[in-house]
């Protein structure tokens, strides 16, 4: 019995899903064959939608791997290292921009942004939250529209990360968005 945490179906031709899944690691199904393709708890994992061949999955508390070969081989692109003083969610929240898949964002106790597949990283909030980011969400049509939830509340930037403003704040959990 495996427990996913989080799937990734690819939009091509041949049948690619990626996931990760508690203490088995990530899993990849291509050409009706399982592999087992990272190790630690497998979290979150996305496809690149325009190459299929771009494949990122994610361990436990915010390390992010990237394949550039269709899951033959994957390399960290991001982890607790690269932010001195930050943590990440046990399942850290990742996603790629809709419109520009090589443009990726990471939730730590600040928002990162790649627009190079993972190979180079800017932070694009200055929250520092008491407690790491829960989600993101990009807006499908204007992809300077990104929200991010924490526990302490919902924020917004219409720019792209420039400026962010408050949408809500809570004393309860967000669960997505």
């Amino acid at each position: 019995i495996m427990q996913f945490y989080r799937l990734s179906v690819a939009n091509s031709p041949v049948e690619i899903i990626t996931g990760g899944s508690q203490d088995n690691g990530t899993q990849l199904l291509k050409n009706n064959q399982w592999y087992h393709v990272n190790g630690g708890d497998g979290m979150d994992t996305q496809i690149n939608p325009l190459n299929p061949d771009i494949i990122f999955c994610s361990t436990q508390n915010g390390n992010i791997y990237r394949s550039t070969n269709g899951g033959n081989s994957f390399n960290i692109v991001f982890s607790t290292s690269m932010v001195q003083g930050e943590s990440a969610e046990w399942v850290t929240p990742f996603v790629l921009n809709p419109i520009k898949p090589s443009t990726l964002y990471v939730g730590y106790k600040d928002l990162y942004k790649s627009t190079n597949n993972g190979t180079n990283w800017t932070k694009i909030s200055n929250y520092s939250f008491s407690s790491p980011i829960d989600h993101i969400a990009i807006a499908p049509k204007d992809t300077n529209i990104i929200y991010i939830a924490q526990s302490s509340g919902i924020y917004v930037t219409y720019n792209g990360g420039t400026t962010w403003e408050t949408l809500t704040t809570l004393s309860n959990v967000v669960t997505g968005i």
